[in-house]
């Protein structure tokens, strides 16, 4: 019981860090003048993956779409 409570937990630290990260990611875009299909060559995912990211709506892996999004922020911010 204690491995699925884990992963539980997993999950929704994965969930909070997309949020925050999607937060960023859309104010870096504004900031800059970035078109979402932008972002997403640069941080190497597809742009309808990362429209879907965005809107908390993707069912794939979110954790390496939240570490490829933040090394692009680390990358552009510093």
């Amino acid at each position: 019981m204690a491995g699925r409570e884990f992963a539980h937990v997993q999950l929704d630290n994965a969930e909070i860090e997309r949020s925050v990260l999607s937060q960023e990611v859309e104010a870096l875009r504004n900031r800059l003048g970035l078109r979402q299909v932008d972002v997403s060559k640069e941080c190497g995912v597809n742009a309808s993956m990362l429209s879907q990211w965005m809107l908390g709506r993707y069912k794939g892996n979110v954790g390496r779409i939240n570490g490829r999004t933040e090394s692009c922020l680390i990358r552009r911010c510093g």
